[in-house]
């Protein structure tokens, strides 16, 4: 019989048919194959999800928590969504998932929570994966909630950079009200979650003049002063002012002057480089802001008390005036692209903030 762990049933060993082995083997083939394998891999959900294939199923989630961390720096946006969505199609069958649900809930908490992960609907659909698994399960596991809370609880208290704030975020949504009083006020009011993020929001100051790339270099070459000669031209000696001479001087001119457009281009290259990852971050911090308003938004719909604690503590962490936010309760889950939230982290300047 099965035996249980944790709270979550194991599978007892079992053998497969020589048809199902040559079946699973296919499977694997197409969800380690390459871009040219994308629209196969999105058929393999529909294929796990017939009753035909329950004998496969924990076979590919044994497979899954092992392929998706070797993978989750590498893959695709394209690829990990397409794991993710067989972890859906196994998990969410109408019997027998309780049999490998302890391999599924740690691949999706990966998914939701890596800081690897650059998707932001990766995230979200991942989060969601975990709450329709705990609503689903917990008659049957009833653990399952505070198994859940203890992984979310545990990365934030790991000082995590803001994908995975906003990951747990979408997590704590995701599993209900009472995560919010759980979770999320705990991690404020104990965990030291407030000054962790003010610390990741605090701007880098800016790099002086001297210490500016290039400046070091103004008038010399590589940093050196150039060699000046008895006639007052680089590279010239008193006794050598030969024509042979004056023309290398000339070429080393030309040669300088060439190099000018070179330096702007890769000035301006830099320049947008740096505009770019600006603009990801302050995406990064809007997001994190919304998700984390989203949790308090739903322990406000439910008239919990730990609603205007998270609204007052968020706003802190990221310098902006609470009275709006707390106003807007319980609809603060709302307000995604409302005026009040439009540029959320200029509300109001904070210490170190513009």
């Amino acid at each position: 019989g099965a035996a249980a762990a944790a709270g979550v049933l194991v599978a007892p060993p079992a053998l497969l048919d020589e048809g199902n082995m040559g079946l699973l083997r296919r499977i694997v083939a197409v969800l380690e194959g390459g871009r040219e394998a994308s629209k196969r891999r999105a058929l393999v959900p529909e294929l796990l999800r017939r009753p035909l294939a329950a004998p496969l199923r924990p076979f590919v989630a044994h497979y899954l928590v092992r392929r998706v961390p070797q993978r989750i720096a590498r893959a695709s946006a394209e690829e990990l969504m397409s794991l993710l969505g067989v972890l859906e199609s196994i998990a969410l069958v109408p019997q027998g998932a309780e049999f490998y649900l302890h391999q599924v809930m740690p691949t999706t908490f990966l998914l939701c929570l890596s800081p690897a992960i650059g998707s932001r609907s990766l995230r979200r659909r991942a989060a969601a994966l975990i709450g329709r698994i705990a609503s689903r399960y917990h008659d049957s596991i009833p653990e399952i909630y505070d198994q859940a809370w203890r992984v979310l609880e545990e990365a934030l208290r790991r000082r995590p950079p803001l994908g995975v704030v906003t990951g747990a975020a979408h997590a704590l949504v995701a599993l209900g009200p009472a995560s919010a009083s759980q979770v999320l006020a705990p991690a404020f009011r104990e965990g030291g979650l407030a000054a962790h993020l003010a610390a990741l929001l605090r701007p880098p100051s800016s790099p002086s003049a001297a210490s500016a790339p290039g400046a070091s270099e103004v008038g010399t070459t590589r940093g050196r002063p150039p060699a000046q000669g008895a006639a007052g031209i680089p590279g010239m000696g008193g006794k050598r002012g030969s024509a042979a001479h004056l023309a290398g001087a000339g070429a080393g001119a030309a040669s300088s002057a060439e190099g000018v457009p070179k330096r702007q281009r890769l000035a301006a290259e830099r320049s947008a480089r740096a505009v770019a990852a600006a603009e990801q971050e302050e995406r990064a911090r809007a997001e994190a802001f919304q998700a984390l308003l989203n949790v308090a938004g739903v322990a406000g719909r439910h008239q919990l008390s730990s609603a205007s604690f998270l609204i007052e503590s968020i706003a802190v962490s990221f310098g902006v005036e609470p009275e709006p936010l707390l106003a807007a309760l319980p609809e603060v889950r709302d307000l995604r692209g409302s005026r009040l939230l439009a540029a959320p982290l200029r509300l109001r300047s904070g210490p170190g903030r513009s």
